[in-house]
């Protein structure tokens, strides 16, 4: 005769593990494919001149820093990267790029 606590139990224990994966991923940031390395965004201070046109298209990813008028990554993996990529392209001085 079956056990139907243990397979509830075990019925229990898989949705919590997929429901913790499911939470990780998302707070982990991970918007990007599996499988690949998360790129990196560099941003020239000196160069920079605080325009915040990547904040406003890339808030999650960008902000200015009210201390210094520079913009500044917050989050890397924090949009998609084509998301990421109009930010850059937008950039008036060509001043934020992917680390190579």
């Amino acid at each position: 005769m079956k056990d139907l606590r243990t397979d509830t139990l075990v019925n229990t224990e898989m949705k919590v593990y997929f429901f913790m994966r499911s939470l990780l991923r998302y707070f982990l940031g991970k918007h990007h494919k599996e499988g690949t390395m998360a790129r990196n965004i560099i941003i020239d201070e000196e160069e920079c001149i605080g325009c915040g046109t990547c904040e406003e298209i890339c808030p999650e990813v960008f902000t200015l820093n009210e201390k210094t008028d520079k913009a500044e990554v917050t989050d890397p993996q924090g949009a998609p990267e084509d998301q990421i990529e109009e930010a850059i392209e937008a950039c008036p001085v060509e001043c934020i790029h992917w680390e190579e």
